[in-house]
């Protein structure tokens, strides 16, 4: 599944450079875009017996932003390749001490995205595509009682995999924002040979500016 995806993920990347750029149905447009990302990490390794973090995983806020470029293939579908900047991981606390997993990745999602025809200048439309993201760092910070603790995950894979599905809101011709849920579909820990079952998943909430 992990082979297959990637080689879908980056066959799209390949075939967009093959649209014509003066179709007169298409249009190629591109902006960047920014916001919050609220992530967590889920799987049996994570909640079994408290799990890794030793406390059940809470959410934890973190950017999200880069660059994107649309393909209008008609009035209705586009295409619409991204280059994100994305903070993800996780959080756990208990009375006296707190840790944080912070794991930060280069995304590039492919998505397919279906305009909704409406009359005005506000056009809402649904998107759905695979993403595939590269490590960037992997770091860990513990906090108890005046002590604090630092260091790299070393058990975090160097890419991962997952589906993006959500919804947005393209306003005038510039303004765009969409909210959408990045569900990690590939386990991201490995160690001694073993591969805990580790997920990533992010709710992300971004508004961008279209050129």
């Amino acid at each position: 599944m992990k082979k297959l995806m990637t080689i879908v993920i980056l066959g799209g990347l390949s075939c967009l450079w093959l649209l014509p750029t003066a179709s007169s149905a298409a249009g190629i447009r591109g902006g960047l875009k920014a916001g919050l990302n609220l992530s967590n990490i889920h799987g049996a390794d994570v909640s079994e017996a408290e799990g890794l973090l030793g406390a059940p995983a809470k959410y934890k806020v973190g950017f999200v932003g880069g660059g994107f470029i649309t393909f209008n293939l008609s009035t209705s579908i586009a295409i619409q390749a991204e280059a994100l900047y994305s903070m993800k991981g996780a959080k756990a606390s208990e009375p006296g001490w707190n840790i944080s997993a912070n794991i930060n990745y280069l995304e590039i999602p492919i998505l397919v995205k279906f305009m909704i025809p409406t009359q005005g200048s506000v056009k809402p439309s649904l998107f759905v595509g695979p993403a595939l993201a590269l490590k960037m760092s992997a770091r860990y910070k513990y906090e108890e009682e005046g002590y604090s603790e630092e260091g790299d995950i070393e058990e975090m894979k160097s890419s991962d995999l997952g589906l993006v599905f959500g919804a947005g809101l393209d306003i005038g011709r510039n303004i765009r924002t969409d909210l959408r849920y990045t569900l990690g579909i590939s386990k991201v820990m490995e160690a001694g040979g073993y591969t805990f079952d580790v997920k990533n998943g992010a709710f992300s909430l971004m508004i961008g500016y279209c050129f």
